[in-house]
């Protein structure tokens, strides 16, 4: 997805970057570029498509060996109740045939909308919001009221196998209609609408260029600083990513923090309220008590079947001996949980002040965040902009010749994009406070760190509110060197789409990596850095980060004032 996005959000707009846009609409030929682009799009696109999807087989045949292309798909475990009599190999047609239907329909929507934006900007923020909806429907459990949802998570479309593995189906007034066959007529048809939509596009008209409407309005005189940032956020449409970020990160801040409502966990909380506070005898002297109670009742229970079959109790009794039964069968894996804690916290060094029976559910899902992927990808749009901007225009010569197009030039981008990682920092940490306040109790936070099991080997012997506060100024300062980092890039590489694509890379690899606990690269980790979920773990990446983001600075800085220059 993010190479079709990479290739093909400037397919139109290359023409406009030329300034050949003009030029292609009086030429005879030109009515035909058009068509040529789709063709090309959906050409390259099922190609890329074919290749990506097929490249994983022969390291699978050298690595574990492949099974028959001749047995019966429902032989795989997931594919039971697949309704289609396939083989393995004719399946696995049918699965790039869908996968290239899929992304060919992503391609073109994302030209199309390049096509009528006349900006990248719109087809990535396109993009972003598509996957994190996709996400977040994905992530909808089972047994919530939604989970109908989730069949329409283009994440799981994207991966093919839910129109497959078994039978859904669709309430289309009233009727029910077939998941699998619904979703390729829709998919074919939104190809032939954002194709036609493409097609009817009728620019005859001159153009004129964005440089040529700056040239017809008259403004006053205007500081550097709000000329960069009146460049970034309005010309090159920064505002739309600001707030498609900000929409989107309320929405999955509201979905991450939502609280867990299943039994067990209601439960336990019950059980932690009883207990909330320091470790005393008396709490520990309960859940032994508690334990006795929970244990005999459970193992009797044979016991008093046989005797209410054998009458030797009543009703009465039984009943009675039941409801206790039910208590204690609903609460016991709840207590074994408190059990786990209690064990846990009784063998706390000593050392260690404040410990306490506290649920501590929202602050450890503020410190557990693995990467902070909406600020990532703000950073990604926006400060890959900062320079590319001159480059693709043509204007950076032209601006390095004027008495402040240098030094004062890149002072003042630095500047705004610091700004800019401060502003978001700060909006996107109050709409998880936000959040967090609204659906957890966290009046805990003067109790020891190690009081949280996940931390139980860190070496720092301080309360809870001090380590957030830390968290968050080491979170900080990782915000500040991604944006850094990335506008530097956009200076070295001249280019808005390589910018993007190499941030990308940079910022990813070692994010995924780890996640498959693979830490080599985690010294070199940005997102470890803006979300250090241990912070006393990554000292040395902290470091690196910080001194190669310095190094790309004093490069990117140079490159820009010239070798030569003598101020």
């Amino acid at each position: 997805m993010l190479v079709s996005l990479g290739i093909f959000c400037n397919a139109f707009t290359v023409d406009r970057h030329a300034g050949i846009t003009n030029l292609l609409h009086i030429s005879r030929m030109g009515g035909k570029v058009t068509r040529t682009k789709l063709c090309y799009i959906a050409t390259l696109s099922s190609v890329l498509t074919a290749a990506y999807t097929l490249l994983p087989l022969p390291v699978f045949a050298l690595s574990t060996g492949l099974s028959s292309a001749k047995i019966p798909i429902q032989a795989l475990d997931d594919f039971t109740y697949c309704r289609f009599g396939l083989t393995v190999g004719q399946y696995l047609v049918l699965y790039v045939i869908a996968r290239i239907i899929i992304f060919a329909c992503f391609s073109l929507c994302i030209a199309v909308i390049d096509q009528y934006a006349g900006n990248e900007m719109p087809a990535f923020v396109f993009a972003v919001l598509l996957v994190a909806s996709g996400g977040v429907l994905r992530g909808i459990e089972p047994v919530s009221k939604y989970y109908f949802l989730q069949k329409f998570s283009v994440i799981e479309l994207a991966d093919i196998n839910i129109l497959f593995t078994k039978f859904r189906g669709l309430n289309i007034f009233n009727l029910c209609a077939d998941y699998t066959y619904v979703v390729f007529a829709v998919l074919i048809s939104l190809i032939v609408l954002i194709s036609s939509i493409s097609l009817i596009k009728r620019s005859g008209s001159y153009i004129i260029t964005k440089k040529e409407r700056k040239g017809l309005l008259s403004r006053g005189a205007m500081s550097l600083f709000a000329a960069e940032g009146y460049k970034l956020f309005v010309c090159e449409a920064g505002m739309y990513i600001l707030f498609a970020a900000l929409l989107l990160k309320c929405i999955l801040s509201a979905a991450y923090y939502r609280p867990e409502t299943n039994p067990l966990e209601v439960i336990y909380i019950e059980y932690i309220e009883k207990l909330r506070g320091p470790v005393t005898e008396e709490k520990l002297q309960y859940i032994e008590q508690e334990k006795d109670y929970i244990d005999g009742i459970l193992n009797s229970y044979p016991q008093m079947q046989s005797s209410y079959q054998s009458g030797k109790i009543s009703y009465d009794e039984y009943k009675s001996y039941t409801n206790r039964y039910n208590y204690a069968n609903y609460s016991k894996n709840a207590f074994k949980r408190l059990y786990e804690r209690k064990n846990y916290l009784i063998e706390v060094p000593e050392y260690y002040e404040n410990v306490e029976f506290i649920y501590e559910e929202g602050i450890e899902r503020m410190l557990a965040v693995p990467i902070d992927i909406v600020a990532v990808m703000t950073a990604i749009f926006i400060c890959g902009n900062a320079f590319a901007v001159e480059y693709n225009s043509g204007f950076s010569k032209i601006l390095r010749l004027t008495k402040k197009g240098r030094v004062i030039t890149f002072r003042a981008k630095a500047k705004l994009i610091m700004l800019t990682a401060v502003l978001i920092y700060a909006v996107f940490s109050l709409t998880d406070l936000y959040n967090l306040l609204r659906n957890y109790d966290i009046d805990y936070l003067s109790a020891n760190i190690v009081s949280m099991p996940r931390y139980a080997q860190t070496d720092m012997n301080i309360d809870i509110l001090s380590y957030v506060m830390i968290y968050k100024t080491i979170s900080f300062a990782g915000y500040i060197t991604c944006f850094l980092l990335i506008m530097s890039l956009s200076v070295l590489l001249e280019n808005h789409i390589k910018t993007i694509i190499i941030s990308a890379a940079v910022i990813f690899t070692p994010f995924i990596t780890e996640y498959y606990n693979i830490e080599v690269l985690r010294f070199i980790s940005i997102p470890y850095f803006m979300s250090p979920v241990y912070i006393s773990r990554g000292l040395i990446t902290y470091i690196v980060c910080g001194v190669l983001t310095a190094a790309f600075m004093i490069k990117a800085y140079y490159k820009w004032i010239g070798r030569r220059y003598v101020r």
